[in-house]
Formats: C-alpha cells, sequence, structure tokens
C-alpha cells in the first residue's frame, strides 16, 4: 500500500511537472491572430504585435446590397500595405486574399491594395461619391470607437478607410481575418 501511495505521489509531480512546463511555453493570452503569406514569406502576429506596427485610424463604413449603411465609425489598426510589405510587397501581377476564420473570404486587386481603387458611396444618401481628401485605403482593424471589436466581429476586421462621410460596399469587408495571402492576380 505504501509502495502504491508513493508511486501515485511521485506520478502527481511529473504530471504537475509537465503540465506546469506546457503552460510555460505557449503564451495562451496573446496566440497569433493573424497569418500573412507571400510565397514562402510568412508573418505571424499576436494582436500585441499588431498594436507595436505604426497606428493606421481613421473612419470606415459599409453599404450593403440594400443601401443600409453601417457607420462611418472610427477604426484603429494596421494599413495592409505594412502587412504586405512585412513580406516582400506586391507586384501588378498578384491580388491579394483575405480570409475569415470561418473560410469566408474575399479577394481585393493590386490596384484595390496598393492605391485604392474601390468605389465609394456618401454616408448619408448612399449615392456613389468621389472621396474628398483622401484616398480610401485597404486595413486590419482591432478596434472601434477606442475599444476592441466586438466578439463576431474582431479579434480583426478588414475594411476600408474612407474619411468621416463616405463608405464602401459591405461585401468587402471581412470579419474575424485570420490571414492575408498574396495570390496571382485574379
Amino acid at each position: 500500500m505504501k509502495n502504491t501511495i508513493n508511486k501515485l505521489v511521485r506520478l502527481s509531480l511529473i504530471l504537475i511537472s509537465v503540465f506546469s512546463l506546457i503552460g510555460c511555453s505557449k503564451n495562451l493570452s496573446d496566440p497569433v491572430a493573424l497569418v500573412v503569406i507571400n510565397g514562402s514569406q510568412t508573418k505571424t502576429y499576436t494582436i500585441s504585435q499588431l498594436k507595436k506596427l505604426p497606428l493606421f485610424s481613421g473612419y470606415g463604413g459599409q453599404i450593403d446590397t440594400n443601401n443600409a449603411i453601417i457607420g462611418p465609425n472610427q477604426y484603429a489598426g494596421v494599413a495592409l500595405s505594412d502587412l504586405l510589405n512585412a513580406v516582400g510587397g506586391i507586384t501588378a501581377q498578384d491580388s491579394v486574399k483575405i480570409t475569415a476564420s470561418d473560410n469566408y473570404s474575399v479577394t481585393v486587386s493590386y490596384d484595390q491594395a496598393t492605391a485604392g481603387n474601390f468605389t465609394i458611396f456618401d454616408s448619408s444618401s448612399g449615392q456613389e461619391a468621389t472621396a474628398p481628401s483622401m484616398i480610401p485605403q485597404a486595413f486590419i482593424a482591432y478596434s472601434e470607437g477606442g475599444v476592441p471589436l466586438a466578439t463576431g466581429v474582431g479579434p480583426l476586421e478588414f475594411g476600408i478607410m474612407t474619411c468621416q462621410f463616405r463608405v464602401t460596399q459591405a461585401s468587402l469587408w471581412v470579419k474575424q481575418v485570420d490571414k492575408i495571402e498574396v495570390v496571382a492576380a485574379q
């Protein structure tokens, strides 16, 4: 009986040691949130790492096929161009595929990713409009209105930053983004 108790105590101590080492080897509080891929180059980011990149902030909003308008709201995040440059950038022969955790994806062209060539709409009328002072820019948001993105939207969302009075097509926005990949132009 004493031998059995000693064996159980030793086994328990071994298991406690193993589990504590496993817990130390992975930072579960800041897991990888985004993978950016360009051919053989891959870069992973946690939310904390994304927040250390140059801040990209401003307004963005969406208009859906029924002309329902969401926003514009104030976002903070990272410019898509900064993330792409970290894996070698893109060329005119490339497109960028943005994928959500549920595998929904949107592919944007080189011109959209680099020059903001998106159709924009007036946020009050829903009519197609021009950008008054800034070129629309693709970005990855990690906060809206100064707080982390809501569950079901974040932790990351792809969108297009316009200005306080303009929105873009809702079909371009991707909730729960977890992968960005440079692909052949489509």
